[in-house]
């Protein structure tokens, strides 16, 4: 099983000492290796089919960055392991809820690699390949309250986010000598509307470095900002 979609993000702030303008775009996609295992058919409209597969998130891109005035190509390939289901006692990258469905969490670890090419930059350190084998670890966990529309997911109320990624340049290196770029990000948003589109306030936390997005140490140190925000999603 196979599904993909085209992909553009944008990064820009002023809120770090070392500038960060990024445009990206392409094509990401989700390979499925094997077909899933069904071993549970749900018992109710609470309760979720029991099931566990491998996937492949892929995604090739256009990557340019300003502020390096470097361009080039980048892919990022993350292996990860799915199941859900009342026979599952962890459930792997899908929502798990509490018996009274009041609250829910999703624990999603993934590994892979990414890679880098630019083609060009103005400067000579910005340039040549980068290969660095990424970790990467993602949980959620939040609170919903009852949708007669939808009553296995429920409307949700508020919700945390943790993101915690490690990458290391095994071959080649970034902008400077250091080769681990560690980066952590929090979140915690409240729902004002769910329907028909979502509008969250919340605040944020990101610290560390990701190179891929231009999001770089300043004088070989990580660096850090906080955020709240209006969110407003389809």
């Amino acid at each position: 099983m196979r599904t993909g979609f085209l992909v553009a993000e944008y990064h820009r702030t002023n809120l770090v000492d070392a500038e960060i303008n990024n445009f990206q775009a392409g094509y990401k996609h989700q390979w499925i290796f094997s077909e899933p295992k069904i071993t549970g058919l749900p018992q109710n409209d609470n309760s979720a089919a029991t099931y566990s597969t491998f996937r492949l998130n892929s995604t090739l891109k256009y990557r340019y960055d300003d502020v390096e005035g470097s361009h080039g190509a980048a892919g990022t390939f993350m292996f990860t392991y799915f199941q859900q289901g009342s026979d599952q006692k962890l459930w792997l990258s899908s929502t798990k809820f509490s018996p009274n469905r009041k609250f829910h969490y999703t624990l999603s670890p993934e590994a892979g690699v990414e890679m880098q090419e630019n083609f060009s930059a103005e400067n000579t350190i910005y340039k040549g390949f980068i290969a660095r084998p990424v970790g990467r670890i993602v949980f959620g966990f939040g609170q919903s309250k009852p949708d007669p529309e939808d009553q296995f997911s429920g409307t949700p109320i508020w919700m945390l986010n943790l993101d915690a990624a490690a990458r290391y340049d095994l071959i080649g290196e970034s902008y400077n000598e250091e080769k681990f770029h560690p980066m952590l990000r929090g979140s915690l948003d409240f729902f004002l509307l769910y329907k028909p589109v979502k509008l969250t306030i919340g605040g944020s936390y990101v610290y560390g470095d990701n190179p891929l997005q231009g999001f770089r140490q300043f004088n070989f140190r990580s660096q850090h900002y906080g955020l709240i925000a209006f969110k407003i999603q389809k």
